[in-house]
């Protein structure tokens, strides 16, 4: 077998744009045309198979795709999880969301490329809704949010002197 040479990377880029956009997208989550040509097998294709990280970095570029393909994913992992980390610690939850999301959707060993690009992209958007919603709710009065309000939540759990 030869190489894909990155079409399946390419397929992930493809899969960034919403079928609400592209109805007759020829990319589909779940592998079954990779693993089919790779494998020879014959399969339904709406069957899903998970290709995983390690044999589609493989079947790309083969073992330098396999060192560079990990690499390249745990620092995306690894940045994101930094900047989470920061907002966190800054008590940015708008922001903490924003890094956290996307991070958790890379996190998919059986996951496709096009399943990590989407789901990523997917987890982004709801994370802007989410802090839309989060900055939303704290600009309001505290008497509106009554006793669910996150600054009278951590005064009842400071000690008292």
């Amino acid at each position: 077998m030869e190489y894909l040479d990155g079409v399946s990377i390419w397929e992930g880029l493809q899969s960034l744009v919403p079928r609400a956009f592209w109805p007759e997208k020829p990319v589909y989550a779940g592998s079954p045309q990779i693993v089919a040509k790779m494998t020879g097998l014959r399969l339904a294709p709406k069957t899903s198979f998970g290709v995983g990280n390690v044999m589609e970095f493989q079947i790309n570029f083969g073992i330098p795709g396999v060192v560079i393909g990990f690499l390249a994913l745990g620092w995306i992992i690894a940045t994101l999880d930094h900047k989470a980390a920061v907002a966190e610690d800054q008590g940015d939850l708008g922001r903490v969301i924003l890094f956290f999301l996307p991070c958790v959707a890379m996190i998919q060993p059986s996951g496709s490329i096009v399943e990590i690009t989407g789901g990523s992209a997917a987890a982004l958007v709801a994370a802007y809704g989410w802090k839309w919603a989060w900055n939303h709710w704290a600009a309001y009065p505290a008497g509106w949010r009554g006793r669910f309000s996150p600054a009278r939540n951590s005064a009842l759990l400071k000690p008292t002197d």
